[in-house]
């Protein structure tokens, strides 16, 4: 079995057992996604960190370049319906093998919280990744996007 099938197969059979009666999502549900682009040129590479709860908050906190190079660090915050978070809950819990991250490729890690236990998950499936980015508005993408787009401009003379 592959080590990320494996570390996969823990959480789910961690979150399997959380929760009870009408509502299957244990109430301290937490999610705290993280994604780097790959080893590619700037402005191209961008970091990102998105947490979401059963309380209804969110948060995204977005680096539009290599933290080395000192870039501005853009934070929004956000409300998630509890029906949305509660649904990522079965898909992560259900989650299977994401595959492998290639040598300098994107990387995609979680850290999930259920029932006062913290579990850490990587190469995550790329469906399940779209479904964490879909926690923040498209508004807040769109924003974020702007103020990325303008500080790459004003650093490299171009937008990515």
């Amino acid at each position: 079995m592959h080590r990320r099938a494996a570390i996969l197969l823990v959480i789910a059979t961690a979150l399997a057992g959380c929760g009870s009666g009408d509502d299957p999502v244990p109430d301290d549900f937490e999610l705290s996604f993280r994604h780097a682009a790959g080893s590619v040129p700037p402005p191209f590479h961008d970091e990102w960190r998105l947490d979401a709860g059963l309380d209804g908050k969110g948060s995204l906190t977005y680096h539009p370049d290599y933290p080395s190079r000192d870039p501005p660090v853009f934070r929004e915050s956000f409300s998630v319906p509890r029906e949305q978070v509660a649904a990522l809950y079965e898909r992560v819990r259900d989650a299977g093998d994401g595959g492998d991250e290639g040598v300098g490729g994107d990387t995609n890690e979680a850290t999930v919280t259920a029932d006062g236990d913290r579990t850490e998950v990587a190469a995550l499936e790329e469906a399940l990744v779209a479904d964490i980015h879909d926690l923040a508005p498209a508004s807040v993408w769109s924003d974020i996007e702007r103020r990325r787009d303008e500080y790459a401009r004003q650093r490299y003379g171009r937008a990515p």
